[in-house]
């Protein structure tokens, strides 16, 4: 009888041990189920993330695309202002080569004006000695 009653006595500790085993098993089964989903949420965090990232990526390639751009832009902008600036300053020294060349043609001029009175002046004196002589 004793025997009977040790082994009902073992017999009701190993199903405990067992029912402790199982319960322990199942809420473990429940923490890495939600274990699971966290791995997964951060798993699509880390997608998104990453997805940003390259979109970041790609629009920064494009930004230094366009600063690339507009950096060659501003070089032709200078180069051809630098070309106006030596085309004006050619411009003036024309303007100045002309505005010489119009002063000596009117000291010319002036000169041609006086030379030709001074030829009427001795003109007229000539035909007044020629008409002295009538032949």
């Amino acid at each position: 009888k004793e025997l009977a009653r040790q082994t009902a006595a073992a017999t009701l500790e190993i199903r405990n041990n067992i029912q402790g085993v199982q319960s322990a098993t199942q809420n473990t089964v429940k923490d890495i189920s939600e274990i699971s989903v966290i791995i997964n949420d951060v798993n699509q965090m880390s997608s998104t993330v990453a997805a940003a990232v390259e979109e970041q990526s790609a629009t920064t390639k494009e930004i230094a695309g366009n600063v690339a751009q507009a950096s060659q832009g501003i070089r032709e902008v200078t180069k051809n202002i630098k070309h106006v600036a030596e085309v004006t300053s050619q411009i003036a020294v024309d303007i100045s080569d002309v505005s010489n060349t119009a002063t000596q043609l009117n000291e010319s001029s002036a000169l041609v004006e006086n030379n030709a009175n001074e030829l009427k002046s001795l003109s007229s004196n000539l035909e007044k000695l020629i008409g002295r002589y009538k032949i």
